[in-house]
């Protein structure tokens, strides 16, 4: 796998388009190597569209590029951009493997980038629906004994 570092890395897109942007060539590796397929290629599989709404809620949601750029490197437009967004939520609902690939690529993406503001519980969150009732009420047990273990007693003046 090929680490871009910086923005100056170049790359050239399905269109023969020169595009730089390191971070965005990183969410596209990332994808590529988890989800086995080549997402700038210009096939309509379906192994390869559901890859590719993966790497595009992923650019989406971390809300550093514009739909314009997102697009560009793996040669649609804008509007496949935002459709695709649209769309993804609604089969990540009914596809597992979809979202155990999400899940994969999201973790990827945050050791790649260094991100500081990833919560690891919203991956919890995002499967909340789908936990069964003893499943939540154990959940929320955990969660209560960790805050209860960890509160500070005393009080804190700044």
């Amino acid at each position: 796998m090929v680490f871009y570092r910086s923005y100056n890395m170049l790359c050239i897109n399905t269109n023969n388009q020169l595009i730089m942007n390191g971070d965005l060539n990183n969410i596209i590796e990332s994808v590529n190597e988890i989800c086995d397929v080549e997402i700038r290629s210009g096939s309509r599989k379906r192994v390869v569209m559901d890859s590719k709404k993966i790497y595009m809620h992923i650019a989406v949601e971390l809300n550093l590029f514009t739909l314009y750029d997102i697009g560009l490197h793996v040669g649609v437009n804008h509007a496949t951009v935002l459709h695709h967004t649209k769309s993804f939520e609604f089969v990540l609902k009914s596809d597992p493997i979809l979202r155990r690939n999400l899940e994969a690529c999201w973790l990827r993406v945050n050791n790649i980038l260094g991100l500081k503001n990833f919560d690891y519980r919203d991956i919890v969150m995002m499967h909340w629906k789908d936990l069964t009732i003893d499943q939540r009420k154990n959940i929320s047990l955990l969660a209560d004994k960790y805050y209860n273990e960890n509160k500070v007693n005393e009080p804190v003046y700044v």
